[in-house]
């Protein structure tokens, strides 16, 4: 329901991708069978010494669909952080049909304040890079910062018997 409403705001077309922490569903222990993951080496990413991770999903149905119910597979790259795990960035592809290549990347950054890595920014691209005739093509940039932990005050009333 979140992803729904948050996708009244994209531009032109209706997608529910579009979130900086989609590869971290992919990382979760109740997801991870559904992948082929394979170590590629290192790299240094946003100037921290990674492993590249390419994964790609192999289980039907897969977790991203369109709203005809088709499997949208999905593929793409994590650069995990050595020393302690963490996802420093991320690079999602998937070809929807009707739609044309997707990619989403992510780069997150550790917050000091609250102690935690969390997303820096998202960059998306959808539609043929050769925007011919008839081809749309929608690119995106967002920005990440001033993050702040939520927080719930719970009061019980228990009402004399």
């Amino acid at each position: 329901q979140i992803l729904e409403e948050s996708s009244r705001y994209n531009l032109r077309r209706h997608r529910t991708v579009n979130s900086p922490t989609v590869a971290l569903s992919f990382l979760h222990s109740r997801n991870q069978a559904r992948f082929a993951f394979r170590l590629a080496g290192q790299d240094e990413k946003e100037r921290v010494a990674t492993w590249k991770l390419p994964f790609a999903e192999r289980e039907r149905p897969t977790l991203t669909r369109t709203s005809r119910g088709e499997d949208v597979p999905a593929r793409g790259l994590l650069w995990i952080e050595k020393e302690r795990g963490v996802l420093v960035a991320s690079r999602l592809e998937m070809s929807p049909p009707g739609l044309g290549p997707v990619s989403i990347e992510a780069a997150y950054a550790p917050d000091e304040r609250l102690g935690v890595w969390l997303p820096r920014e998202m960059r998306e691209a959808y539609g043929n890079r050769s925007r011919s005739a008839g081809e749309e093509r929608v690119e995106a940039v967002a920005r990440y910062s001033a993050w702040r932990r939520a927080q719930v005050e719970v009061q019980f009333v228990v009402p004399a018997p």
